[in-house]
């Protein structure tokens, strides 16, 4: 009861594309205003439009193109037709006729419901695992192979029966394939000359005993690395190209498994009878197990592409995607950018690029086909250089770059929410906090300077000279009654914009540098920021450096309230800290040595300023009226209150421990390769801090130099030179040495390192004589046997002890003749030849005239002995 009573007509159940493409090849005019019978609905004729435009068989006008011409030649459906003349630009054009050929007809593949298993089996043999379209081209290969082995169409059609194959269907095939190259042929404009059937397959097949599967399709997809695109095999891409072309509107992107998201956000499942269908991992029953059955080579699974065509869509029960393949979206960027939407969105500034980035997404009906980062100059240029100017310069993001690359992944430190140069001191907005947590980056230990780090080269150059001025304008702006510039971000901005047009990189910055020969063009001064006030700033109360001694010191400012760089800082070396008196540091920088002395007037009891009243005129008095000179600048201000104001204010009265961060001079000491060692407000505690610094890394350091400097059981001086120090490292910037020398142990030099030069100068001397010892052993050896000779005043030394007493000492008396201390130290290997030369020539006819010294030596104390008057305690001085 519910089918229709007639056959619905034919203009409204065929391919209305088709329809309009002919009529327009023959000229038969609109089909809007053709006389039908039964005429099409309005969005059937505009849904075919809009096909044709997207095949670029029409143009925008809805005239027909070239391309249109060529595929009303051809007796398939435009979209099939795309395909094959896309084919020819592709050189694919003999494996797509093939294709073609094969979607033009019903699915040759049967699927008996008593035999779907079997069928299966056997159809999985022509299976492609990441192409239908694939399989489609090996059941043809196979075909074709059998066609030339069995010669008959009583075997092709058992062939056919044992592999589930339609035999008319097959013969269909052929028969449109053959049609389709005749058509082909015969196209005027594109000159395409199709190969053969047999040609091309005979051109595919270089491996015929793998029963007509196609060699190039085993496996066409190689998986790249995580994250990047997967390398396609060129004929996979050439063949699959084609197809695309007339299949944009059967693209999906993976969801999850089986499922795929369609343009215009429909979702369709992966036909069954689809080689990437993905089938459920089999589950253990109650009580069982998993069987262990191994898939075979065919159906082990190569992943679900995340992108795929479909050659068809069909609705049943939902809505299915049928004879199905991966693809690479790129190929859709690059075959239909007249589809394809281009977004940019979200532009910022990018410190690890270096440039200001955007992303840039690629969309098909609602499928983002690509998503990238790409530079935001070429897309627009006014808004790039916006926020380059803004986010980099500005807010420094320059400096966060740099900092970040320098502490080599150190996390920056956590925002403490203070104020910067566009707020009151104690009202800093969010804007101002996230730029002081840029410039926040230390190079110093925890507790040590604050100091941010700025990129190297010409860019460093004006930043820096920017910031310096900055701070400066903030701080003086901080003693007026109101504020002249209420926002210097938006100043500085300003004054960038006037001077960089289309600069979004530090690239393009760098460039620009360049071509105007140096950063002096972007270095802004107070009149810059200050414009009709900049007359009222006393550019002499803020100096870039100050005397100290007979040195120069770099001062900085630092309008950031609440945090520990705030106010004035002064950097010192290690050995300028250790030689200045703190007290005379406070008169050098004037900026804010009114507020300090109002603020010290303001800290004393009340009996005390009482007669100073009022504060603010007599701080100004004060100032005024005491110049910087080498006394304490708190004495001098007492000696001046106790002669104006008869108040008696001792130093050490003065509430300066009271005073607020900013009035009192914060110091930075810092090393010989300018790093920062420590910094604080109190000089003599960081004085402390600085020779207690990095001890675990000189302990390192100096087992590290112990290392490569000790040696042991020398023979010889073959060490090479011995300096009088070696640096070992630079502790609390200090440099740390360690003294060479040679120190006998046990009877052996060995070669080691000394913490002191008297240390090491004593050691040496004792070792030396027993290694020139060593380079004399055999001489040596030589004179010990000749001290035997010695036995012949056996008789003589009776009364004194053994004789081997005697012959002992006398080696050890001419040993030291022979080796006395070295004086100097030999320090080269010529220098200790030199020493071992000198006891070498002292050793000839030594032996004899030593044992007949002694001999006559021993005669005269007999003689002494059997004196007839012999003196009082005479033996024993004798002896």
């Amino acid at each position: 009861q519910a089918r229709r009573p007639f056959t619905e007509p034919e203009i409204q159940r065929c391919d209305l594309a088709d329809v309009i493409l002919r009529m327009k090849a023959f000229r038969l005019g609109e089909i809007e205003t053709f006389p039908f019978i039964d005429a099409p609905s309005p969005s059937a004729i505009a849904g075919a439009h809009q096909l044709l435009q997207e095949l670029g068989a029409l143009d925008e006008q809805r005239e027909l193109t070239a391309l249109g011409r060529d595929l009303a030649r051809l007796p398939v459906d435009p979209a099939i037709g795309r395909m094959i003349l896309e084919a020819h630009h592709e050189n694919a054009l003999a494996d797509v006729l093939v294709i073609a050929a094969g979607l033009s007809i019903q699915d040759p593949r049967e699927r008996p419901a008593e035999q779907r298993d079997t069928a299966e089996a056997a159809h999985r043999r022509f299976q492609h695992p990441q192409s239908d379209f694939l399989t489609l081209l090996n059941i043809w290969n196979a075909f074709h192979d059998q066609w030339e082995s069995l010669k008959t169409q009583n075997q092709l059609r058992k062939f056919c029966k044992a592999h589930f194959l339609s035999f008319l269907r097959m013969r269909e095939w052929v028969d449109v394939h053959a049609q389709l190259e005749e058509a082909v042929a015969e196209l005027p404009s594109s000159k395409l000359k199709a190969q053969s059937s047999t040609e091309s397959s005979a051109g595919r097949r270089d491996e015929p005993g793998r029963a007509g599967v196609s060699p190039a399709f085993s496996a066409s997809v190689i998986a790249g690395p995580a994250g990047r695109r997967p390398y396609f095999e060129p004929r996979y891409a050439a063949i699959h190209r084609s197809i695309l072309t007339g299949l944009f509107g059967h693209i999906a992107r993976r969801e999850e498994r089986n499922l795929y998201r369609l343009g215009g956000n429909k979702q369709a499942m992966v036909f069954p009878g689809s080689g990437l269908f993905e089938k459920a991992m089999p589950t253990a029953k109650a009580g069982g197990a998993v069987p262990a059955k191994q898939p075979r080579a065919h159906e082990r699974s190569h992943g679900q592409p995340p992108w795929l065509v479909a050659g068809e869509l069909l609705e049943t029960s939902r809505l299915f995607v049928r004879i199905v393949a991966a693809i690479d979206p790129e190929w859709v960027i690059e075959l239909a950018p007249h589809l394809v939407k281009v977004t940019h969105e979200n532009p910022q500034w990018d410190a690890e690029a270096g440039r200001v980035l955007c992303t840039e997404k690629a969309l098909l009906r609602g499928l983002v086909l690509r998503e990238r980062r790409v530079g935001y100059l070429q897309v627009n240029p006014a808004e790039a250089t916006a926020i380059f100017i803004r986010a980099a310069l500005v807010e420094e993001g320059l400096v966060a770059e740099a900092a970040s690359e320098s502490r080599a992944g150190v996390p920056p430190a956590q925002d403490q929410g203070r104020g910067l140069a566009t707020s009151p001191r104690r009202r800093a907005t969010r804007a101002e906090q996230k730029r002081v947590e840029a410039s926040r980056f230390r190079t110093a230990p925890p507790g040590a300077g604050e100091t941010p780090i700025l990129p190297s080269g010409p860019i460093a150059h004006f930043l820096a000279h920017n910031r310096q001025m900055r701070e400066k304008v903030e701080m003086w702006q901080t003693r007026l009654p109101h504020r002249v510039v209420t926002d210097l971000d938006e100043t500085l901005f300003r004054f960038y914009a006037a001077r960089l047009q289309e600069v979004a990189s530090t690239h393009d910055l760098n460039r620009l540098i360049k071509a105007r020969g140096g950063p002096g063009f972007l270095c802004a001064t107070e009149a810059d920021v200050l414009g009709s006030h900049a007359k009222d700033f006393n550019a002499a109360s803020f100096p870039d450096t100050v005397p100290v001694g007979s040195q120069s010191v770099a001062v900085s400012y630092a309008y950031a309230p609440g945090e520990e760089r705030d106010g004035v800082t002064l950097r010192l070396t290690v050995s300028l800290a250790e030689m200045v008196d703190p007290a005379q540091l406070d008169w050098l920088v004037p900026a804010l040595r009114e507020e300090r002395v109002a603020q010290l007037l303001g800290l004393l009891p009340k009996s005390v300023r009482r007669p100073l009243m009022p504060l603010h005129e007599a701080a100004r008095a004060i100032v005024q009226a005491v110049p910087p000179h080498g006394q304490s600048f708190l004495g001098a201000m007492s000696e001046f209150i106790r002669r104006r104001y008869g108040v008696d204010i001792p130093v050490a009265a003065w509430p300066v421990a009271e005073l607020p961060a900013h009035l009192r001079p914060r110091f930075e000491i810092v090393g010989q390769q300018n790093q920062t060692l420590a910094a604080g407000r109190d000089l003599g505690a960081l004085r402390k801090r600085v020779t207690e610094l990095d001890a675990p890394d000189s302990a390192k350091a100096w087992q590290q130099a112990a290392q490569r400097w000790d040696r042991y059981g020398l023979t010889a001086w073959d060490f090479g030179d011995l300096p009088e120090r070696q640096l070992v490292t630079e502790a609390g910037g200090f440099p740390m040495y360690a003294y060479p020398g040679l120190h006998l142990e046990h009877g052996e030099v060995n070669l080691r390192l000394f913490r002191k030069s008297e240390e090491a100068a004593q050691a040496t001397q004792q070792a030396v004589p027993k290694l020139a010892a060593r380079a004399l052993q055999r001489e040596l050896g030589w004179l010990e046997k000749d001290l035997h000779g010695l036995r012949r005043c056996a008789v003589l030394h009776a009364t004194l002890g053994p004789i081997e007493e005697l012959i002992a000492t006398a080696f050890e008396n001419v040993y030291r003749h022979l080796f006395p201390e070295p004086d100097p130290l030999p320090r080269t290997a010529p220098e200790f030849a030199s020493y071992v030369d000198r006891a070498r020539q002292r050793l000839p006819g030594l032996a004899p005239r030593f044992m007949d010294w002694v001999e006559a030596l021993l005669r005269k104390r007999q003689e002494a002995l059997v004196c007839r008057r012999p003196l009082p305690n005479m033996r024993a001085e004798v002896d």
